[in-house]
């Protein structure tokens, strides 16, 4: 599968989680994340000591970066449930949680779709970032209104800076950075 595959499917199931949070509630979703979650590791760590089982190999063989595949299989998963439950647990605004999770799934994806195609050797573009923060807009915008645009800019300002940091833990620590200090009420009065 290449790059364009992955990121969509990135998009795709953090829109997915979007939409089941908004129809469950915050409480019930932290549950199911979690419960994913726990699955998840069991399976990382089978995988790490040698156990192959059927499905998951041909889940990572489709999904997973090759790199990844020898060092931690299932990381990009891993690290965007993380993420996601990071913003869930620790953000005190359902809605400031959805915004960051949509940021995250639309603006990651849509910087490294864009941006590979002005890349030489795997370097961030000015394009890709611009195609973050315009596809991080809908989300943000969506549940924060007009503070919903600094948001964008900011996270996606964040996410062209050449940081060793992976995005999908980066961006949700990020966004309770701004929060917590209060940055985005400053601009135009969010909680």
């Amino acid at each position: 599968m290449n790059e364009d595959s992955r990121q969509l499917i990135h998009a795709a199931v953090g829109t997915l989680i979007l939409v089941l949070a908004v129809i469950v509630g915050e409480r019930a979703i932290v549950n199911i994340l979690v419960f994913i979650l726990v699955i998840g590791v069991c399976l990382i760590h089978l995988r790490m000591r040698g156990t192959k089982l059927l499905l998951v190999e041909k889940i990572l063989s489709e999904f997973e970066r090759k790199k990844d595949l020898r060092k931690m299989p299932g990381k990009g998963a891993f690290y965007f449930l993380v993420g996601t439950l990071f913003a869930f647990t620790f953000y005190h605004d359902f809605n400031y949680a959805l915004a960051v999770i949509g940021v995250l799934s639309w603006g990651d994806s849509a910087s490294t779709i864009v941006g590979r195609r002005f890349s030489k050797r795997g370097e961030k573009t000015w394009q890709g970032t611009l195609a973050f923060i315009l596809f991080s807009l809908v989300p943000a915008v969506y549940f924060l209104g007009v503070s919903g645009v600094l948001l964008a800019v900011l996270l996606g300002l964040y996410e062209a800076l050449p940081l060793h940091i992976d995005d999908n833990l980066g961006i949700p620590i990020l966004g309770e950075v701004l929060r917590h200090l209060g940055v985005l009420k400053a601009f135009v009065g969010l909680r």
